[in-house]
């Protein structure tokens, strides 16, 4: 596809993948990935060269073939996803009508836990067993308030910092 080979060389190697909630049933969820650019309106050129223009509420992004990526950039990252309600929030929390991720004091306090070098990054929300289990699974079966899990490959070997917080005091179970 002509769009990815142009847009591959403006790829740096970071960037971030979440699964985020799209509707109200608990399997409702789709993966939502940022990648960093070296020049973003590079990007923005690229796509209104080579992909079909959508449109979502207002928002615009592009489809690049016949899959069901979608794509927009913001700023000098490269946003992906397969649902447009996603690249609206996306937008909405660029433009400060909502609140990003980084406003969670506990997403915070997890994040700092984890090793500064932790290539691979792993954080989950106390969201996540309600959204795939279902309330009644989850007082059940519990999971930590938030967790993260860095994994650091460094010269010596390789590095392990995991977090979580769990109140056992609210689950029968663990009595």
């Amino acid at each position: 596809n002509k769009a990815i080979d142009e847009l591959k060389p403006l790829v740096l190697r970071n960037g971030a993948i979440c699964v985020s909630q799209v509707g109200g049933k608990p399997n409702d969820q789709s993966p939502l990935a940022f990648l960093a650019l070296t020049d973003g309106q590079q990007a923005a050129q690229i796509l209104q060269k080579t992909a079909s223009p959508q449109f979502y509420k207002g928002t615009r992004y592009y489809k690049i073939g016949k899959g069901s990526m979608l794509v927009m950039v913001v700023d000098d990252l490269l946003v992906l996803a397969e649902k447009p309600q996603l690249l609206l929030k996306v937008k909405a929390i660029k433009n400060g009508e909502a609140k990003s991720i980084l406003t969670v004091p506990e997403f915070i306090a997890a994040r700092h836990q984890i090793a500064d070098d932790a290539n691979l990054v792993c954080y989950i929300s106390p969201n996540l067993g309600k959204s795939i289990m279902g309330d009644k699974d989850v007082a059940r079966m519990p999971l930590p308030e938030w967790a993260a899990i860095g994994l650091a490959i460094r010269d010596g070997g390789i590095g392990l910092s995991c977090v979580g917080k769990m109140d056992v005091s609210k689950f029968p179970a663990y009595k």
